[in-house]
């Protein structure tokens, strides 16, 4: 795992278990994030 990668992706990855994956990421630290949350702003969506 690499980044800020939601234990939802996590839980499927485990789930589903795919054939070949070396790794999980999220490029960056989207805004919202654990550790980047600041009120009033707009979350950023993940690109997992």
């Amino acid at each position: 795992m690499e980044g800020h990668v939601p234990a939802a992706a996590v839980n499927r990855l485990l789930a589903q278990r795919p054939v070949g994956i070396r790794r999980l990421a999220v490029p960056g630290t989207p805004m919202g994030s654990l550790g980047m949350e600041v009120p009033g702003q707009v979350l950023d969506s993940y690109d997992v």
